[in-house]
């Protein structure tokens, strides 16, 4: 399975053409917000609903998390307030944490520790360093590699994803694994990042919108009476 995190439809009805896209480049399935399902198979690309945590006020997003949690495949918070986001890396039902896209805020390394023990990703969006040039990329780009540095360094895991906004702004397995290596992510890194942990999420996911996980670590056994 190969899945894109971040796909930013604009309206339900684009879902046709990031369909027909993810079936060219190669990806078995793709996750995106403004979707009324939760999770549905579409000319087989599997289509999930995201949900992304916006406020500043942290009474807000736990009620947010506490009432959403089963109603998105992924919930997603951007790193930028400390206090937000170290308990978004410590709130095991948080499953990324977004870099901004202009590059303006880093990843702390407390926040990194934080994510690396409860098994919370960061997440790297490449469409900015596509839409950008000049000095605007250079920053993004430098902001971008330092986060993915800190988090390495914390032994947190990694995503990258498109956001694209249109399916012309995806970008294959292979070509993000390209992009994967200027950040500086090796081989195995890149390979994580793009063919692996995006799925072990969205596998880890699946299992607790059945509600048999409680937490990381902590599940309900089933046991059938013989």
């Amino acid at each position: 399975m190969t899945t894109d995190l971040n796909i930013r439809i604009q309206t339900h009805a684009d879902i046709a053409e990031f369909i027909e896209m993810s079936q060219k480049l190669g990806y078995t399935g793709f996750v995106t917000r403004k979707f009324n399902s939760l999770i549905e198979e579409m000319n087989g690309i599997r289509v999930c609903k995201r949900i992304r945590l916006q406020g500043r006020k942290l009474s807000k997003l736990k009620k947010v998390v506490a009432s959403q949690r089963y109603q998105a495949v992924i919930i997603s918070a951007i790193v930028g307030n400390v206090t937000i986001a170290n308990w978004a890396a410590g709130d095991s039902r948080v499953d990324l944490l977004t870099l901004p896209e202009s590059g303006k805020y880093r990843l702390k390394e407390s926040t990194a520790r934080i994510a690396a023990d409860t098994g919370t990703s960061l997440e790297v969006i490449i469409s900015p360093l596509l839409k950008s040039s000049g000095l605007s990329r250079s920053i993004i780009l430098k902001g971008y590699r330092d986060s993915i540095r800190t988090a390495l360094s914390a032994g947190m895991r990694i995503v990258l994803s498109s956001g694209a906004r249109n399916p012309y702004q995806m970008r294959s397995p292979k070509a993000l694994s390209h992009i994967g290596y200027i950040l500086g992510l090796d081989q195995a890194q890149s390979k994580r990042a793009i063919l692996e942990t995006p799925d072990d999420i969205i596998r880890y996911n699946v299992r607790r919108l059945d509600r048999d996980i409680i937490t990381k670590g902590l599940e309900v056994r089933r046991i059938e009476n013989k």
